[in-house]
Protein backbone atom coordinates (compact mmCIF):
# COMPACT_ATOMS: atom_id res chain seq x y z
CA UNK A 1 0.00 0.00 0.00
CA UNK A 2 1.19 3.22 -0.94
CA UNK A 3 1.82 6.26 2.21
CA UNK A 4 -1.44 8.08 2.61
CA UNK A 5 0.84 10.79 4.07
CA UNK A 6 4.15 12.12 2.07
CA UNK A 7 7.49 13.17 3.76
CA UNK A 8 11.03 13.08 2.68
CA UNK A 9 10.37 13.98 -1.05
CA UNK A 10 8.68 16.40 -3.04
CA UNK A 11 5.27 15.94 -3.06
CA UNK A 12 2.57 16.98 -6.06
CA UNK A 13 -0.01 19.09 -5.80
CA UNK A 14 -2.78 16.51 -4.69
CA UNK A 15 -0.86 15.57 -1.80
CA UNK A 16 -0.09 19.40 -0.30
CA UNK A 17 -2.43 20.51 2.74
CA UNK A 18 -4.31 23.83 2.23
CA UNK A 19 -1.97 26.97 0.86
CA UNK A 20 -4.60 27.82 -1.74
CA UNK A 21 -4.68 31.04 -1.06
CA UNK A 22 -0.67 31.60 -1.36
CA UNK A 23 -0.47 29.37 -4.70
CA UNK A 24 -2.76 31.52 -5.94
CA UNK A 25 -1.27 34.49 -5.02
CA UNK A 26 2.32 32.95 -6.32
CA UNK A 27 0.48 32.21 -9.70
CA UNK A 28 -0.80 35.68 -9.97
CA UNK A 29 2.49 37.26 -9.50
CA UNK A 30 4.55 34.74 -11.95
CA UNK A 31 1.76 35.51 -15.02
CA UNK A 32 2.75 39.23 -14.62
CA UNK A 33 6.28 38.74 -14.48
CA UNK A 34 7.24 39.98 -10.83
CA UNK A 35 9.63 38.72 -8.83
CA UNK A 36 9.43 37.07 -5.27
CA UNK A 37 10.75 35.91 -1.83
CA UNK A 38 8.58 33.06 -0.70
CA UNK A 39 9.63 32.44 2.99
CA UNK A 40 8.78 29.62 5.49
CA UNK A 41 10.42 27.31 7.94
CA UNK A 42 12.08 24.58 7.13
CA UNK A 43 9.89 21.41 5.77
CA UNK A 44 6.88 23.67 4.99
CA UNK A 45 6.55 22.26 1.44
CA UNK A 46 7.95 25.80 -0.32
CA UNK A 47 10.04 23.68 -2.96
CA UNK A 48 7.05 21.59 -4.21
CA UNK A 49 4.78 24.31 -4.19
CA UNK A 50 6.94 25.94 -6.19
CA UNK A 51 8.57 23.70 -8.81
CA UNK A 52 6.02 21.12 -8.15
CA UNK A 53 2.88 23.53 -8.35
CA UNK A 54 3.31 27.06 -9.70
CA UNK A 55 5.96 26.47 -12.19
CA UNK A 56 4.38 23.87 -13.47
CA UNK A 57 1.15 25.34 -14.30
CA UNK A 58 3.08 28.38 -15.40
CA UNK A 59 4.58 26.47 -18.13
CA UNK A 60 1.37 24.87 -18.99
CA UNK A 61 -0.01 27.68 -20.37
CA UNK A 62 2.73 27.90 -22.93
CA UNK A 63 4.92 24.94 -22.81
CA UNK A 64 6.61 25.29 -27.01
CA UNK A 65 7.89 28.78 -25.18
CA UNK A 66 8.32 28.53 -21.41
CA UNK A 67 11.28 27.26 -20.12
CA UNK A 68 11.37 26.62 -16.10
CA UNK A 69 15.40 27.10 -14.63
CA UNK A 70 15.51 25.95 -11.22
CA UNK A 71 18.81 26.23 -9.14
CA UNK A 72 19.45 24.99 -5.87
CA UNK A 73 21.83 26.83 -3.56
CA UNK A 74 22.08 24.38 -0.84
CA UNK A 75 25.66 23.41 -0.98
CA UNK A 76 27.29 26.91 -2.89
CA UNK A 77 30.38 27.82 -0.99
CA UNK A 78 31.68 30.45 -3.64
CA UNK A 79 31.22 32.39 -6.63
CA UNK A 80 32.41 29.42 -8.91
CA UNK A 81 29.44 27.20 -7.53
CA UNK A 82 27.37 29.99 -8.07
CA UNK A 83 28.10 29.81 -11.78
CA UNK A 84 28.10 25.96 -11.88
CA UNK A 85 24.91 25.39 -10.32
CA UNK A 86 23.54 28.19 -12.80
CA UNK A 87 25.05 26.36 -15.90
CA UNK A 88 24.16 23.12 -14.85
CA UNK A 89 20.34 24.40 -14.12
CA UNK A 90 19.96 26.28 -17.47
CA UNK A 91 21.80 23.24 -19.17
CA UNK A 92 19.24 20.90 -18.09
CA UNK A 93 15.99 23.36 -18.31
CA UNK A 94 16.60 23.78 -22.20
CA UNK A 95 17.31 20.30 -22.52
CA UNK A 96 13.99 18.83 -21.21
CA UNK A 97 12.48 21.62 -24.28
CA UNK A 98 12.01 19.10 -27.20
CA UNK A 99 10.07 21.09 -29.34
CA UNK A 100 13.14 23.56 -29.19
CA UNK A 101 15.11 21.53 -31.03
CA UNK A 102 12.32 19.92 -33.74
CA UNK A 103 11.68 23.32 -34.90
CA UNK A 104 15.48 23.93 -35.52
CA UNK A 105 18.50 25.50 -33.96
CA UNK A 106 18.10 29.19 -35.19
CA UNK A 107 16.88 30.21 -31.63
CA UNK A 108 20.85 29.33 -30.68
CA UNK A 109 22.12 32.62 -32.63
CA UNK A 110 20.90 34.65 -29.48
CA UNK A 111 22.86 33.04 -27.00
CA UNK A 112 26.37 35.42 -27.00
CA UNK A 113 29.79 34.88 -25.45
CA UNK A 114 28.85 30.65 -25.27
CA UNK A 115 29.59 28.08 -27.27
CA UNK A 116 26.08 25.90 -27.25
CA UNK A 117 26.31 22.28 -28.26
CA UNK A 118 23.60 19.60 -28.72
CA UNK A 119 23.76 16.23 -28.60
CA UNK A 120 20.56 14.57 -30.52
CA UNK A 121 19.13 11.36 -28.40
CA UNK A 122 20.49 8.06 -28.93
CA UNK A 123 18.86 4.84 -30.15
CA UNK A 124 17.80 3.94 -26.55
CA UNK A 125 15.45 7.27 -26.83
CA UNK A 126 15.59 10.71 -24.70
CA UNK A 127 15.63 14.16 -25.52
CA UNK A 128 19.04 14.93 -26.27
CA UNK A 129 21.48 17.21 -24.13
CA UNK A 130 21.81 20.58 -24.26
CA UNK A 131 24.88 22.60 -22.62
CA UNK A 132 26.69 25.73 -23.17
CA UNK A 133 30.32 26.24 -22.65
CA UNK A 134 32.40 29.37 -22.07
CA UNK A 135 34.35 30.45 -25.57
CA UNK A 136 37.40 28.90 -24.33
CA UNK A 137 35.95 25.70 -23.99
CA UNK A 138 35.10 25.46 -20.22
CA UNK A 139 32.26 23.55 -19.18
CA UNK A 140 31.35 26.06 -16.53
CA UNK A 141 29.67 29.43 -17.37
CA UNK A 142 29.92 32.62 -15.31
CA UNK A 143 26.52 32.96 -14.06
CA UNK A 144 26.27 36.20 -14.79
CA UNK A 145 26.68 35.47 -18.21
CA UNK A 146 23.74 33.01 -17.71
CA UNK A 147 21.90 35.20 -16.80
CA UNK A 148 22.58 37.65 -19.89
CA UNK A 149 21.96 34.56 -22.03
CA UNK A 150 18.78 33.99 -20.46
CA UNK A 151 17.68 37.94 -21.41
CA UNK A 152 19.04 37.39 -24.63
CA UNK A 153 16.78 34.39 -25.12
CA UNK A 154 14.16 36.15 -23.90
CA UNK A 155 14.07 39.39 -26.52
CA UNK A 156 15.71 37.35 -29.54
CA UNK A 157 14.99 33.74 -29.25
CA UNK A 158 11.08 34.30 -28.37
CA UNK A 159 11.37 32.12 -25.32
CA UNK A 160 9.74 33.05 -21.81
CA UNK A 161 11.49 32.08 -18.63
CA UNK A 162 10.99 31.38 -15.21
CA UNK A 163 14.12 31.47 -12.81
CA UNK A 164 13.91 29.87 -9.21
CA UNK A 165 16.77 30.30 -6.88
CA UNK A 166 16.34 27.17 -3.78
CA UNK A 167 17.89 28.07 -0.52
CA UNK A 168 18.64 32.03 -1.18
CA UNK A 169 20.07 32.09 2.00
CA UNK A 170 22.94 30.68 1.59
CA UNK A 171 24.57 33.81 -1.29
CA UNK A 172 24.52 35.78 2.39
CA UNK A 173 28.12 34.27 3.15
CA UNK A 174 29.75 34.62 0.02
CA UNK A 175 31.68 37.86 -0.75
CA UNK A 176 30.18 39.98 -3.30
CA UNK A 177 27.66 37.15 -4.60
CA UNK A 178 24.18 39.41 -3.79
CA UNK A 179 25.56 42.26 -5.92
CA UNK A 180 26.71 40.43 -8.95
CA UNK A 181 23.67 38.47 -9.10
CA UNK A 182 21.43 41.76 -8.65
CA UNK A 183 22.93 43.33 -10.87
CA UNK A 184 22.31 40.62 -13.27
CA UNK A 185 18.53 39.91 -12.77
CA UNK A 186 17.96 43.58 -13.17
CA UNK A 187 18.94 43.13 -16.84
CA UNK A 188 16.20 41.00 -16.87
CA UNK A 189 12.96 42.16 -18.73
CA UNK A 190 9.93 42.86 -16.77
CA UNK A 191 7.91 39.36 -18.02
CA UNK A 192 10.32 37.60 -16.50
CA UNK A 193 9.54 36.31 -13.04
CA UNK A 194 12.47 35.43 -10.47
CA UNK A 195 11.30 33.46 -7.42
CA UNK A 196 13.62 33.23 -4.39
CA UNK A 197 13.50 30.30 -1.22
CA UNK A 198 14.12 30.43 1.98
CA UNK A 199 13.66 29.02 5.37
CA UNK A 200 17.18 30.72 7.18
CA UNK A 201 15.34 34.00 8.18
CA UNK A 202 18.76 35.44 10.16
CA UNK A 203 20.35 35.13 6.69
CA UNK A 204 17.91 36.24 4.56
CA UNK A 205 17.75 39.21 6.66
CA UNK A 206 21.04 39.78 5.63
CA UNK A 207 19.98 40.03 2.10
CA UNK A 208 16.92 41.98 1.93
CA UNK A 209 16.63 44.01 5.20
CA UNK A 210 19.45 45.87 5.27
CA UNK A 211 18.82 49.54 3.82
CA UNK A 212 22.37 49.11 1.94
CA UNK A 213 21.96 45.96 0.54
CA UNK A 214 21.62 45.13 -3.12
CA UNK A 215 18.61 43.49 -2.84
CA UNK A 216 17.39 46.03 -0.58
CA UNK A 217 13.02 46.22 -1.14
CA UNK A 218 13.57 43.76 -3.76
CA UNK A 219 10.84 41.22 -4.96
CA UNK A 220 7.21 40.61 -3.28
CA UNK A 221 6.71 38.64 -0.17
CA UNK A 222 5.09 35.69 0.14
CA UNK A 223 4.72 33.89 3.89
CA UNK A 224 3.91 30.43 4.23
CA UNK A 225 2.65 30.26 7.85
CA UNK A 226 0.90 27.39 9.53
CA UNK A 227 -1.39 25.85 8.63
CA UNK A 228 -5.24 26.38 10.26
CA UNK A 229 -5.68 23.59 12.93
CA UNK A 230 -9.25 22.64 10.78
CA UNK A 231 -8.02 22.43 7.57
CA UNK A 232 -5.21 19.84 8.39
CA UNK A 233 -7.60 18.02 10.67
CA UNK A 234 -9.88 17.98 8.18
CA UNK A 235 -6.50 16.59 5.55
CA UNK A 236 -5.57 13.98 8.72
CA UNK A 237 -8.71 12.79 8.36
CA UNK A 238 -10.02 12.11 5.46
CA UNK A 239 -6.65 9.55 4.63
CA UNK A 240 -7.17 7.59 7.76
CA UNK A 241 -10.17 7.53 6.87
CA UNK A 242 -8.87 5.21 3.64
CA UNK A 243 -7.66 2.67 6.01
CA UNK A 244 -10.62 2.64 8.53
CA UNK A 245 -9.25 5.02 11.51
CA UNK A 246 -10.98 8.07 12.73
CA UNK A 247 -9.03 11.19 14.31
CA UNK A 248 -11.09 13.58 16.52
CA UNK A 249 -10.39 17.27 16.20
CA UNK A 250 -8.70 17.73 19.91
CA UNK A 251 -6.68 14.61 18.91
CA UNK A 252 -5.49 16.22 15.69
CA UNK A 253 -4.53 20.15 17.51
CA UNK A 254 -2.73 17.70 20.01
CA UNK A 255 -0.70 16.02 16.95
CA UNK A 256 -0.22 19.22 15.54
CA UNK A 257 1.05 20.81 18.04
CA UNK A 258 3.59 17.94 19.53
CA UNK A 259 4.93 18.48 15.77
CA UNK A 260 5.47 22.04 16.06
CA UNK A 261 2.88 22.18 13.46
CA UNK A 262 5.48 21.23 10.58
CA UNK A 263 3.72 19.55 7.74
CA UNK A 264 6.55 17.27 7.37
CA UNK A 265 6.67 16.39 10.57
CA UNK A 266 3.02 16.12 10.91
CA UNK A 267 3.02 13.62 7.81
CA UNK A 268 5.71 11.55 9.19
CA UNK A 269 3.80 11.07 12.44
CA UNK A 270 0.22 10.46 10.84
CA UNK A 271 2.14 7.93 8.35
CA UNK A 272 3.26 5.69 11.13
CA UNK A 273 -0.02 6.10 12.81
CA UNK A 274 -1.83 5.04 9.79
CA UNK A 275 0.12 1.63 9.41
CA UNK A 276 -0.52 0.65 13.46
CA UNK A 277 -2.36 -2.27 12.76
CA UNK A 278 -4.20 -2.46 16.84
CA UNK A 279 -5.29 1.14 16.77
CA UNK A 280 -8.08 2.36 14.62
CA UNK A 281 -9.39 5.37 16.89
CA UNK A 282 -6.14 7.44 17.17
CA UNK A 283 -6.76 9.51 20.09
CA UNK A 284 -3.81 11.84 22.64
CA UNK A 285 -3.00 8.90 24.36
CA UNK A 286 -2.83 6.75 21.31
CA UNK A 287 -0.70 9.44 19.43
CA UNK A 288 1.61 9.74 22.84
CA UNK A 289 2.10 5.92 22.62
CA UNK A 290 2.69 5.68 18.48
CA UNK A 291 5.32 8.79 19.43
CA UNK A 292 7.31 6.51 21.83
CA UNK A 293 7.39 3.59 19.53
CA UNK A 294 8.42 6.06 16.24
CA UNK A 295 10.86 6.94 18.49
CA UNK A 296 11.93 3.92 20.15
CA UNK A 297 12.18 2.44 16.60
CA UNK A 298 15.04 5.53 15.01
CA UNK A 299 16.52 6.01 18.32
CA UNK A 300 20.14 5.19 16.63
CA UNK A 301 19.38 7.68 14.02
CA UNK A 302 18.66 10.49 16.58
CA UNK A 303 21.11 9.21 18.95
CA UNK A 304 23.81 9.50 15.89
CA UNK A 305 22.66 13.15 15.43
CA UNK A 306 23.36 13.48 19.18
CA UNK A 307 26.70 12.27 19.97
CA UNK A 308 27.75 14.72 16.92
CA UNK A 309 27.89 17.79 19.08
CA UNK A 310 30.29 18.99 21.99
CA UNK A 311 29.08 18.47 25.24
CA UNK A 312 28.61 22.48 25.24
CA UNK A 313 26.13 22.54 22.42
CA UNK A 314 24.33 19.46 24.33
CA UNK A 315 23.90 21.93 27.41
CA UNK A 316 22.34 24.03 25.31
CA UNK A 317 20.25 21.78 23.18
CA UNK A 318 18.68 20.39 26.17
CA UNK A 319 18.60 23.83 27.83
CA UNK A 320 16.57 24.86 24.52
CA UNK A 321 14.57 21.50 24.41
CA UNK A 322 13.40 21.72 28.00
CA UNK A 323 11.78 25.37 27.60
CA UNK A 324 10.76 24.04 23.94
CA UNK A 325 10.47 27.75 22.55
CA UNK A 326 12.70 30.38 23.69
CA UNK A 327 12.51 34.17 23.61
CA UNK A 328 15.65 34.59 24.34
CA UNK A 329 19.14 32.06 24.78
CA UNK A 330 20.97 35.78 26.95
CA UNK A 331 17.96 35.64 29.57
CA UNK A 332 19.33 35.64 32.87
CA UNK A 333 17.06 31.95 33.66
CA UNK A 334 18.33 30.61 30.20
CA UNK A 335 21.92 31.70 30.98
CA UNK A 336 21.62 30.21 34.68
CA UNK A 337 20.22 27.08 33.50
CA UNK A 338 23.44 26.52 31.51
CA UNK A 339 26.43 27.80 34.29
CA UNK A 340 28.72 26.23 32.54
CA UNK A 341 28.86 28.80 29.87
CA UNK A 342 29.24 32.48 29.17
CA UNK A 343 26.51 34.91 27.54
CA UNK A 344 29.00 35.37 24.64
CA UNK A 345 29.71 31.21 24.79
CA UNK A 346 26.03 30.84 24.72
CA UNK A 347 25.41 33.43 21.85
CA UNK A 348 28.17 31.58 19.63
CA UNK A 349 26.52 28.17 20.16
CA UNK A 350 23.13 29.02 19.11
CA UNK A 351 24.50 31.15 16.07
CA UNK A 352 26.66 28.37 14.75
CA UNK A 353 23.20 26.71 15.23
CA UNK A 354 21.08 28.61 13.16
CA UNK A 355 23.45 28.33 10.34
CA UNK A 356 23.09 24.68 10.37
CA UNK A 357 19.37 24.74 10.75
CA UNK A 358 19.56 22.57 14.06
CA UNK A 359 17.99 26.00 15.61
CA UNK A 360 15.12 28.11 14.31
CA UNK A 361 13.71 31.82 15.30
CA UNK A 362 10.17 31.56 14.61
CA UNK A 363 7.15 33.20 16.25
CA UNK A 364 6.01 31.00 19.05
CA UNK A 365 2.63 30.22 20.87
CA UNK A 366 2.58 33.86 21.86
CA UNK A 367 3.12 35.10 18.48
CA UNK A 368 6.49 36.72 19.85
CA UNK A 369 9.90 35.58 18.23
CA UNK A 370 11.30 32.46 19.75
CA UNK A 371 14.00 30.19 19.21
CA UNK A 372 13.34 26.59 18.99
CA UNK A 373 15.09 23.21 17.65
CA UNK A 374 13.94 22.82 14.44
CA UNK A 375 13.39 19.03 14.18
CA UNK A 376 10.46 18.30 16.97
CA UNK A 377 11.40 14.73 16.91
CA UNK A 378 14.77 15.39 17.68
CA UNK A 379 14.02 18.03 20.36
CA UNK A 380 11.47 15.28 21.76
CA UNK A 381 14.00 12.46 21.91
CA UNK A 382 16.31 15.07 23.63
CA UNK A 383 13.53 15.59 26.59
CA UNK A 384 12.69 12.25 27.24
CA UNK A 385 16.44 10.46 26.55
CA UNK A 386 19.35 12.95 27.34
CA UNK A 387 17.77 15.69 29.80
CA UNK A 388 17.33 13.72 33.02
CA UNK A 389 20.94 11.86 32.03
CA UNK A 390 22.82 14.38 31.00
Amino acid sequence: MSALFLYDRLIEAKDICNFVAEIDRLNDHLERGRCVRLYGRRNFGKTSIVKNVAAKRWEARDPSRRVVVYVDFFSIGNLDDISFELTKAFNSAISRKRNLFERGLDWMRALKRVRPTWQPPTAEGGFGEFSIRTESGRSVVDFQDVITNIGNLTREGDLRFLIIFDEFQQIAAIPKADAKLRESLQTLDNETPVVVLGSKQHMLAEIFDRNKAPFASWGTTIELKEIPYDAYHDYIATRLRTVGKSIDIEASRHLQNLMDRIPESINRLCDFLADLPEVTRIDNVNIDNGLTILLDQTLSIYSQRYVKFTARQRLVLCALARRHYTSSVLAADFVNEVQQLSKSGIEKIVARMLDDSVVERVAGPDGELAYVISDPLFRIYIHRYKILLD
